[in-house]
């Protein structure tokens, strides 16, 4: 148990350090929701390894396990969503059964989510999440409202609603600053491991 707490804690510090923004809710609508076969399978990425299996092809859910080179695994619900013809994948950590949320100890963990624009490419994948430098320019700018929180240690998550996150994508899902394509904040890119 006390494994799985580290790895939430230390997957939080990541995204949150890291530029992966999380956020409460989930982007997608039940109709945005849809299963591409392409990306089942194993990913090799720099230092990482990520697997994704079918959970539920009827609604574009998956179960993703992750290998980063000096961590424990980990393991997520992931679901793949297709908005204004883009395809974005949100992971949510599974709850360890030791932790469950009608506990006292699991009723304290929050279930954070990130999410990630696809590029799939045959046997290349990029993950591109949203650029935390250009989301805080666009809000001191006055040019997007999106209600989110930062903690005092720094972590900054949103907390804006399925709607607000949805008409987001819909409006900044193709905008190269938001899920940028180049330099340092060009997203995790992978390489076809295997075939199922």
């Amino acid at each position: 148990m006390r494994k799985h707490i580290l790895m939430t804690l230390f997957l939080l510090l990541l995204f949150g350090a890291g530029g992966c923004i999380l956020s409460l809710h989930s982007p997608f609508r039940p109709e945005d929701l849809q299963f591409d076969s392409a990306l089942v399978g194993k990913w090799l990425g720099q230092d990482m390894v990520w697997t994704f299996t079918a959970l539920d092809k009827q609604n574009g859910r998956y179960i993703l396990k992750t290998e980063l080179r000096e961590q424990p695994p980990g393991e997520f619900n992931a679901s793949l969503g297709v908005i204004n013809s883009r395809q974005f994948l949100e992971i949510l950590p599974t709850r360890p059964d030791a932790i469950h949320a009608k506990t006292f100890l699991g009723g304290h963990f929050v279930p954070m989510r990130s999410f990630w624009k696809v590029t799939l490419a045959g046997d290349a994948l990029t993950l591109t999440p949203l650029s935390w430098e250009w989301l805080e320019d666009m809000l001191k700018q006055g040019k997007i409202t999106l209600a989110r929180e930062k903690t005092a240690d720094g972590l900054c998550f949103l907390t804006a609603t399925t709607e607000e996150l949805r008409q987001f994508l819909v409006e900044f899902g193709g905008d190269n600053g938001a899920f940028p394509v180049e330099g340092a904040e060009k997203g995790m890119q992978f390489v076809r491991a295997a075939k199922p």
